[in-house]
């Protein structure tokens, strides 16, 4: 159990035994989000207005019709109308590249879930020069991007600027469900 609350955005994955699943990714995007609570509820409205840019000709310019950039994606693979992968992660703007790896690491590297969540990960923001990286990633790997010309910014081993992956991995001829949780922030797997 963590130890206290964090102000992050938060994941979490479920199945139940009729095999109805839920991917859930909550945010309210700055720390008490609006500031704002709805009266005799205790819930706390989200900031995701903040999410508009000022820049006129970007999708997300703030205008009439247009909708906040948001980048939460809580993911629900499916094969054959059944539910495969159940799975998502907290990570501000780096939840989308986090996805990204998760599912190549899944589907590409027939990693098991658990493997997929702690694999090493990497960012780029608004660049093609400059990463984020773990430090666990493969020297030789580092070394050969230095050597392509990029600017690495080398960052704890499993550290939690890449968010926090919480998922189930749904096994359809046995019936199995596996949990995977990330180390990179609190979080586990119960089933029972």
């Amino acid at each position: 159990m963590p130890e206290a609350e964090s102000a992050s955005t938060t994941h979490l994955s479920t199945a139940d035994q009729d095999g109805n699943v839920v991917a859930l990714t909550q945010t309210i995007s700055s720390f008490f989000g609006a500031r704002v609570a709805v009266p005799g509820t205790g819930i706390i409205l989200n900031n995701e207005m903040a999410n508009f840019s000022t820049r006129p000709g970007l999708p997300n310019s703030l205008a009439p019709g247009k909708r906040m950039r948001t980048t939460i994606a809580p993911t629900l693979l499916l094969k054959d109308g059944e539910p495969v992968l159940s799975i998502g992660t907290p990570g501000a703007g780096r939840i989308v590249s986090t996805m990204v790896q998760l599912l190549v690491n899944l589907v590409d590297y027939g990693m098991s879930l658990q493997e997929a969540i702690e694999a090493p990960r990497f960012y780029a923001r608004d660049t093609e020069a400059n990463l984020h990286v773990e430090s666990r990633m493969p020297a030789p790997v580092l070394a050969e991007l230095e050597a392509m010309g990029y600017t690495l910014e080398v960052r704890g081993a499993y550290d939690l600027f890449f968010g926090g992956a919480q998922g189930i991995l749904f096994d359809r001829e046995t019936g199995e469900m596996v949990g995977g949780a990330d180390p990179r922030r609190s979080g586990g797997v119960v089933g029972y």
